[in-house]
């Protein structure tokens, strides 16, 4: 029996300023277990070779390494300053004082994969696990690859201690029930806090701080996973948004990924028209688009910044009038 297994559940967001907005939706991702890819490419086969593929080249796209820089060669690319680099390795994010290998630390990716021949990834959790630790099952960092929409640029927190995204760390522990390993690992809980340094949502503004906590490691013995993220304004730590999601493991097979992908023939698709969808919705609610942050424009940005003008000048146009004193 592989680690690697389909977790399916459900995905809320709420959002409470400026204008209050909530939604939910059905979700399957799945766990994969980077030592055994070729296993689960053998135990989906034919599937694996289009219909549902893991492709290296959805991931890490600015160049990041997860197992360190050991291996990497320097030569070819210039020394980048800290303001301006993105593609930083686990090693470089966290001072050199983390440099997780295939033999110290497995990892398991939570992901959307490739359906139909599409990949479209909001976030994918990189869960970096001890393999000296007891049961095999405490997390020794977690990376958070995060895409944007309509943009698709990529971005990676490490979420570790030493981590230059100055994270704030809290791992609570419950050991008494030894006897379920489940149910201690249910138990653990990993929360991390830290400034938001990536332009995501066109309409969200950069000045928070993400609080994100973590029930349950991924893999084929885990029943369960949490994952919760919430925005605070820097300035006074108000919550403006938060977003829960909640899945249950199920083994993976030929006959049960097939079922899922008729039931959702091509999700990433559905997330990305969902995402518009809810764009529209803010935009009727004159919430106010929020163009790239000065020095990370893309030529992209540019062109749906100037696309974006027309709508909002009529926004504009029908927004209540305040009444002066």
């Amino acid at each position: 029996m592989i680690n690697s297994a389909l977790y399916t559940g459900r995905v809320w967001h709420t959002r409470l300023h400026p204008k209050k907005h909530a939604f939910t939706y059905p979700i399957f991702m799945f766990a994969l277990d980077l030592e055994e890819l070729a296993e689960f490419r053998n135990t989906l086969w034919p599937l694996s070779t289009w219909l549902v593929k893991f492709r290296e080249t959805d991931h890490l796209k600015n160049g990041e390494g997860i197992m360190g820089n050991n291996n990497q060669d320097r030569s070819r690319s210039p020394p980048q300053s800290h303001e301006n680099k993105t593609n930083y390795s686990i090693a470089e994010k966290t001072n050199s004082k983390f440099q997780p290998t295939l033999q110290t630390h497995r990892v398991m990716i939570l992901t959307h994969l490739c359906y139909y021949g599409y990949n479209f990834n909001p976030v994918s959790f990189y869960y970096i696990i001890d393999k000296k630790s007891k049961n095999n099952n405490d997390i020794a960092a977690i990376v958070g690859e995060v895409s944007n929409t309509p943009w698709l640029q990529q971005y990676c927190y490490v979420l570790h201690p030493d981590s230059i995204d100055k994270v704030k760390t809290n791992i609570q522990h419950d050991d008494d029930n030894d006897d379920d390993d489940d149910d201690e690992q249910m138990k653990k809980k990993v929360e991390y806090s830290f400034p938001k340094a990536f332009h995501v949502s066109p309409f969200m503004e950069m000045d928070y701080f993400y609080d994100w906590s973590f029930i349950g490691i991924p893999g084929a013995s885990s029943k369960s996973v949490t994952v919760v993220n919430t925005l605070r304004r820097r300035n006074n730590n108000r919550i403006e948004f938060t977003a829960k999601l909640i899945m249950e493991s199920n083994p993976i097979t030929p006959f049960r990924v097939a079922k899922q992908m008729i039931i959702f023939p091509v999700y990433c698709m559905i997330i990305q028209i969902w995402i518009h969808y809810q764009a529209i919705l803010l935009f009727l609610k004159g919430v106010v688009y929020i163009p790239h942050p000065l020095g990370s424009e893309t030529a992209a940005s540019a062109i749906i910044a100037k696309i974006m003008i027309p709508f909002f000048v009529i926004q504009d146009y029908f927004k209540p009038k305040t009444k002066s004193a």
